[in-house]
C-alpha cells in the first residue's frame, strides 16, 4: 500500500508567527512501507511556542531516521514494541522540553499529534488538543480525545457537546508537552486500509470547521494537497484566530500532485 501526503501550515488570519511545526515522511523501512507525520501546536512568550514545537518535530525526524530503522533491523519493530519505542521517546521529549523551560525560566509547551503507519497497521500518541481524524468509505471518525478542560466537562456531563464550541474556556489544555515532569499519552492503534485518508491538524483547524465541513473538504479535493488548501479556504475569511495546520495523508490512493513517495 503506498502512501500520499502533502500539509498546510500558515499563522492564521491574526496572529503574526506560526507557532505550529510539522514532520512527513514516508519510504521503505526494514522491507515494509511506511510513514510518520507529526503535528505540533506550540505556545508560550516570546518565540518559546515556535521553539518547543520545531524542537518536537525535529525530534521524530531523528526518531524516523535513526530509531525506527535500528528496530527494524533487531527485529522489534512488531506493534508492541513499536507502542513501547514511541512511548519512550514521547516521555523523553517531554524530559527535555522541561529542561529547557526550566533553564530559560519561560513556560512553554506545545501539543502533539503523531501517526505511525508500518506494515499496514498505524499507531496513534497524542498529547492536547490537536487532533487525528480518519475518513473510510467516506465516514470522518475522530480517532483521539482532546486532552482539554472543556472536553473533560463534556465527558464528565457537566458541559453539552453543542455548548463546547462557544465556551471561552475551549483553548485551556489539561495535558501538554513541556508542563509537567510526567505526561499523559492518547494512544490509539488500527489497520490502514486501502483508500483511507488521515488527518492530522491543529485546533487552529478544527475550532474553526465542522466535522461535515472537514469530510467536505477532504471529500470534494482530488489529491492530499488539494484536500489541505481545501479544508484551509473552508475557514471563512478573517475566522482563523489561530495557526492552521494540516497533514493530508491518503492510503493507497494516486495524487495528482503533492509530496508522494
Amino acid at each position: 500500500m503506498s502512501l500520499y501526503f502533502d500539509s498546510i501550515s500558515d499563522a492564521g488570519d491574526r496572529r503574526q508567527v506560526n507557532q505550529d511545526s510539522l514532520f512527513c515522511a514516508s519510504g521503505i523501512v526494514g522491507g515494509v512501507r511506511a510513514g510518520l507525520f507529526v503535528v505540533a501546536d506550540g505556545m508560550g512568550g516570546l518565540s518559546y511556542g515556535e521553539t518547543v514545537s520545531r524542537y518536537i518535530t525535529d525530534q521524530f525526524a531523528r526518531w524516523w531516521r535513526e530509531d525506527l530503522p535500528s528496530a527494524a533491523e533487531t527485529h522489534q519493530a512488531d506493534g508492541e514494541s513499536l507502542n513501547e519505542l514511541l512511548e519512550q521517546e514521547v516521555w523523553d521529549v517531554n524530559n527535555r522540553v522541561n529542561e529547557f523551560c526550566s533553564q530559560n525560566g519561560e513556560k512553554s509547551g506545545s501539543t502533539l499529534s503523531l501517526l505511525l503507519i508500518y506494515g499496514g497497521a498505524y499507531f496513534i500518541k497524542n498529547v492536547g488538543d490537536s487532533r487525528v481524524y480518519l475518513m473510510r468509505r467516506r465516514k470522518l471518525t475522530r480517532l483521539t480525545e482532546d486532552q482539554s478542560l472543556v472536553a473533560q466537562m463534556v465527558r464528565e456531563g457537566v458541559l453539552q457537546q453543542a455548548e463546547a464550541a462557544a465556551c471561552e474556556k475551549k483553548n485551556v489544555l489539561t495535558m501538554c508537552i513541556g508542563v509537567a515532569s510526567s505526561v499523559k499519552i492518547f494512544t490509539s492503534e488500527g489497520i490502514a486500509k486501502k483508500d483511507d485518508i488521515f488527518l492530522l491538524c491543529s485546533d487552529g483547524l478544527h475550532h474553526c470547521l465542522t466535522d461535515e465541513q472537514l469530510r467536505d473538504g477532504l471529500l470534494d479535493g482530488k489529491n492530499c494537497g488539494d484536500q489541505a488548501e481545501r479544508l484551509r479556504r473552508l475557514i471563512p475569511d478573517g475566522a482563523a484566530g489561530d495557526n492552521v495546520t494540516a497533514i493530508v495523508v491518503n492510503c493507497g490512493k494516486k495524487a495528482l500532485f503533492g509530496k508522494n513517495d
